[in-house]
């Protein structure tokens, strides 16, 4: 048996990923495949096809449910880490194993080296906030971490080897940053500085949720939404009669939430705007990630049709009850 028709480096799980393939003998027989997470040597899934000589399946069915919604969890301190905007994959029947393939989120361009989350000017975070970059380098990604008052004060330098997947970084804004008007990020790959990003850093801010998603890249976006409205609170209770009275049991609490972006720019509310297809959206909470249920998802209009707010209702669950 042998593949004869494999997916090209950097194509997309949420389209067709065609494996095609040709049996070494004329008679039908069954062939099994197992497809694998080569990052963890970890199976994805396997199939088998009955009475065949040869054929083609697609795999991208299988390598959507395995991976969402896995996410990376920030780490305890800020580093660069394999991101889940791509996955290396092969395929295996028997002794023959297919060549290694790099998909992605969305379809990729390896031509397009840097930075894969988008930003807007100006930029800024609050003190307490987070920053989550996705960087992409064929060998070698780098982040320099500066605190800008008077002077610029180098904080630490994050460098990993990066075998041609994008990296995700996880930065909390914590107290060490007190004092500073800017943060700077020098980002170097495979030795090119690639993108110097500046941050003006506000004061801590109460009452808002940070919300993360992915973008049309794949790659990881983060923002506070400043507005948080409590919609509405659901108990529900089932009653069962029994020989001593009744028996009632909470079986499911909840609260539904409107989280809404400030008037922003129309190029950062463009940003926000691709909240409406990611497939997921999260909310940093306690310095990690958590998979929100999404009742709504909507984009306000001016009245000359250009984007001017976006609010999504999340419900979340109330202490005693599970969603």
């Amino acid at each position: 048996m042998k593949f004869v028709t494999i997916p090209q480096n950097g194509a997309s799980w949420n389209e067709e990923l065609i494996y095609e393939f040709l049996c070494s003998d004329a008679a039908p027989r069954d062939v099994r495949f197992e497809i694998i997470n080569d990052d963890r040597s970890e199976l994805i899934g396997e199939l088998v096809l009955r009475g065949v000589t040869g054929g083609s399946f697609n795999i991208a069915p299988y390598v959507r449910r395995y991976l969402l919604p896995k996410l990376a969890q920030p780490p305890q301190q800020a580093t660069l880490i394999p991101s889940h905007a791509a996955i290396n994959v092969v395929v295996r029947s028997g002794d023959v194993l297919s060549p290694r393939r790099l998909l992605f989120r969305a379809p990729f361009d390896y031509s397009s080296v840097g930075v894969m989350t988008k930003f807007t000017m100006p930029r800024r975070v609050a003190l307490g906030g987070t920053i989550l970059l996705t960087v992409f380098a064929m060998r070698r990604a780098q982040v320099e971490l500066y605190g800008v008052d008077e002077a610029m004060q180098r904080f630490s330098t994050f460098t990993s080897i990066t075998a041609g997947r994008p990296m995700d970084m996880f930065l909390r804004v914590d107290s060490r940053f007190e004092g500073f008007r800017r943060l700077v990020m020098r980002i170097t790959t495979d030795d090119n500085l690639v993108e110097e990003l500046v941050y003006e850093l506000l004061p801590p801010l109460s009452g808002g949720c940070e919300v993360v998603w992915h973008n049309a890249s794949g790659g990881y976006e983060v923002s506070t939404m400043p507005l948080v409205r409590r919609l509405s609170d659901v108990v529900k209770v089932r009653s069962m009669m029994l020989a001593e009275g009744s028996d009632n049991r909470l079986v499911e609490a909840y609260s539904t939430l409107r989280l809404s972006s400030a008037m922003e720019h129309p190029d950062e509310v463009q940003r926000l705007a691709e909240i409406i297809r990611s497939p997921y959206v999260y909310m940093v909470e306690n310095d990690a990630l958590s998979v929100v249920e999404l009742v709504e998802r909507r984009i306000d209009y001016d009245r000359h049709g250009s984007l001017k707010q976006l609010s999504i209702d999340i419900r979340r669950a109330l202490k005693g009850g599970g969603l």
